[in-house]
């Protein structure tokens, strides 16, 4: 059996707080005991340690240091910061005998993952989930000292690089290519979610989420930042409320627009119909999706896929991966970016026609269980591993 190590950035606290349950990390990276053990590493976060979330996953996280007369000097104490985590990675992967480095981005970890792998010998590969440029674009992330001229030419040196690049997408496989990666390397492999029990009932829309009696329910479930067109949940609301009165929009999740909603919110006097709930756990919001008659994802991941899994209709924009999910009039209505007008007019129709959405919906959850089922997905994974390994399929 093999051992495989993660590089991520963001904390196991972070993960948490998503609603991410550390059991749920565990099942998915072992790939159900395909792996002796995993290890996945965290840098920067605070505080520094390492923690088993599993029989056979230890999480190992790393803090940027202080080092004495450099601490004030930010660029220095940085790069010593990086060269005091590469060579402690370096020495747990010669310690625990590790098979495969596996990237979660293709920038600063994907950077980290090259160097390693020169160091140690271990192959290495790295995953991307998203199309970094169009979130700049929107938000300004995916920096690198300040720049993104700079975070994209580590994205390209990486990406170039990597002896396997997987893709969540068919987009974001296009987007890799754009960037240089080999097609020849280049493997998409689908977000994988957990098909099992899908079909339980979803929670009295009028207990614990304040909906009042005989409304209709949107939803849109995700992180409250302006790349999420966060904003347009509101106008959507205001302009729908203006054609019918039993539509309620319920806005789950925190992020830094929160303040802005809850003013937007209330200088349109949309009190009582758009309401924000915050963060929810995973089994909360699962029931939030299936007493929604509209799952609205204007730009989303594994969200989307949620979404479709709950039976109910989505309407999304026509951005990155959505279509190759939703299409439009057979799994979901897929409306131009940013188009508010579009959005409103397609869940007007749902709301109007709970038999079309019934259709879309259940269309929409057979797509994700015969595509993206943990189990499917994670076979696509170890063939991965396989090739990168160059080994037969009895190694793992």
């Amino acid at each position: 059996m093999s051992k495989i190590l993660f590089l991520c950035s963001f904390s196991l606290e972070a993960a948490r707080k998503k609603g991410m349950p550390t059991e749920g990390i565990a099942a998915e990276r072992d790939y159900t005991g395909y792996f002796e053990h995993v290890h996945t590493v965290h840098f920067p976060v605070e505080p520094e340690m390492s923690v088993m979330i599993g029989p056979r996953h230890t999480v190992h996280e790393f803090s940027k240091g202080r080092f004495g007369p450099f601490a004030g000097v930010k660029l220095v104490n940085n790069f010593l910061s990086v060269a005091v985590f590469l060579f402690k990675v370096r020495r747990l992967l010669i310690r625990e005998r590790i098979d495969i480095i596996r990237a979660i981005d293709p920038g600063e970890q994907g950077a980290y993952a090259y160097i390693l792998s020169k160091l140690t010998g271990v192959p290495w590969c790295v995953s991307v989930h998203a199309d970094r440029d169009l979130y700049h674009d929107m938000a300004g992330t995916f920096l690198l000292f300040g720049s993104r001229k700079i975070s994209r030419a580590v994205e390209k040196f990486v990406l170039r690089r990597a002896p396997l690049v997987l893709a969540i997408s068919r987009y974001i496989a296009d987007w890799v290519i754009s960037m240089g990666a080999d097609p020849d390397r280049v493997r998409i492999i689908y977000h994988g979610i957990d098909v099992s029990g899908d079909e339980g009932p979803g929670a009295d829309p009028g207990v614990g989420f304040k909906v009042p009696e005989g409304k209709k329910v949107v939803s849109f479930v995700g992180r409250l930042s302006r790349e999420k067109y966060v904003h347009d949940v509101v106008l959507i609301a205001e302009e729908l409320s203006k054609k019918r009165k039993d539509a309620v929009f319920l806005i789950v999740g925190e992020g830094p627009e929160k303040e802005d909603l809850k003013n937007m919110i209330s200088a349109r006097g949309l009190a009582g119909t758009v309401i924000l709930l915050g963060a929810r756990p995973n089994a909360e919001v699962n029931r939030i999706r299936k007493i929604s008659d509209v799952n609205f994802c204007p730009l989303s991941g594994f969200s989307l896929l949620e979404a479709a899994l709950s039976g109910k209709p989505v309407v999304a924009y026509d951005v990155e991966w959505h279509k190759e999910l939703i299409e439009n009039g057979k799994t979901g209505m897929l409306v131009p970016k940013g188009d508010t007008a579009a959005a409103v007019a397609a869940m007007d129709k749902l709301l109007s026609d709970p038999a079309l959405g019934a259709e879309l919906g259940k269309n929409a959850r057979d797509t994700v269980k015969n595509r993206h089922s943990l189990e499917k997905v994670s076979r696509a994974k170890l063939d991965c591993y396989r090739e990168l390994l160059g080994i037969n399929s009895r190694r793992l």
